[in-house]
């Protein structure tokens, strides 16, 4: 009857020993499980100011440890290499969600934790080259003064067919300050005043190499 009870007894300690260290090991465990996050970025170029603009919209909630970890990526096109250009708090993630670009290039958010763990990031987004080229409606004509573009930025060569009314060619260039003097380049003459119509390819220089597109456009020519 003693050795039963002496059994029993040992048997209730360690018993209560295991469920001691149990309890011990989950209260020294600390288990933080953050939420996966997805963040929808987008571009919107303005190419008469330069003022690009990044915005981005959380689809989830999350509560943002780590936030020093928390940053605004970019790389060049033909780079693979991210470079980190801007550290982002929680406030400006979830309110203040624009951001101010130049740089062409490839953009991402991403959140990494202490442990060098991903919790969240965005799609990439590229933000191209802003390439002008506007042709004025109007030329008034004077010696010594240039039809040309109001707006030239990134372009490569044009290939530009200015005719009159009658379909006959007047001037032609790939210069991309175009500089028609007004006159036909046939016979060296002053084109009379009227309307005009063009014809131009522009050649861009992107990001991903040179592209073509056409515009068309009517000038008058006054004297």
């Amino acid at each position: 009857m003693r050795i039963l009870a002496l059994l029993l007894f040992f048997s209730s300690v360690f018993s209560l020993q295991a469920q001691s260290d149990t309890t011990a090991s989950a209260a020294d465990t600390t288990v933080l499980v953050l939420e996966e996050v997805n963040v929808l970025l987008e571009v919107t170029q303005h190419c008469v100011n330069g003022k690009n603009t990044l915005s981005w919209e959380v689809q989830a909630n999350d509560s943002l440890h780590f936030t020093q970890k928390l940053g605004l990526y970019y790389r060049h096109l033909n780079d693979s290499l991210l470079q980190k250009i801007e550290s982002l708090d929680s406030l400006r993630i979830y309110v203040n969600n624009q951001i101010e670009l130049v740089e062409p290039g490839i953009y991402l958010i991403d959140y990494v934790d202490s442990a060098n763990k991903l919790h969240f990031s965005s799609n990439e987004v590229f933000l191209e080259v802003c390439t002008q080229f506007q042709l004025p409606d109007v030329f008034n004509y004077a010696p010594g003064k240039f039809y040309e573009p109001s707006q030239i930025n990134h372009i490569a060569k044009i290939e530009l067919v200015i005719f009159n009314s009658g379909g006959e060619q007047v001037f032609f260039t790939k210069n991309p300050k175009v500089l028609w003097d007004g006159r036909n380049q046939n016979n060296g003459a002053l084109c009379s005043p009227g309307t005009y119509f063009y014809n131009c390819d522009v050649y861009e220089d992107l990001q991903q190499g040179q592209v073509k597109r056409n515009v068309t456009g009517i000038i008058q020519l006054n004297y």
